[in-house]
């Protein structure tokens, strides 16, 4: 459903998810799980080694930019942590999970 979708500026009058609708999105975004009390979305990627979570991390900052929406990444030896939320409405919105089937493409 997010796999075309682009993300679009938050207006003013917006409102965060609420968490039904966000249980309903989120089951169309496989690997993710509601965070921090239903305002985020969160994903841990296990990788092999440093590098290739660098290169990971690389690829969603760039698509993050790309969608002039940016999530907080860690990232480590082996791993890749990205949470997503708008801070625009303090919690959840569409954008949060296209962003996140983009992630998912890569």
């Amino acid at each position: 459903m997010f796999t075309k979708q682009n993300c679009t500026t938050v207006k003013s009058d917006e409102k965060a998810i609420i968490d039904k609708d966000a249980k309903a999105m989120l089951g169309q975004v496989s690997g993710w799980a509601l965070a921090h009390g239903g305002t985020a979305i969160f994903r841990k990627y296990i990788l092999p080694d440093f590098d290739s979570a660098f290169t990971l991390a690389k690829k969603i900052a760039a698509i993050a930019q790309e969608q002039n929406h940016h999530p907080d990444i860690s990232f480590g030896w082996g791993y890749v942590k990205v949470r997503l939320m708008t801070h625009a409405v303090n919690g959840l919105h569409k954008n949060d999970f296209i962003l996140a089937e983009k992630i998912n493409a890569l």
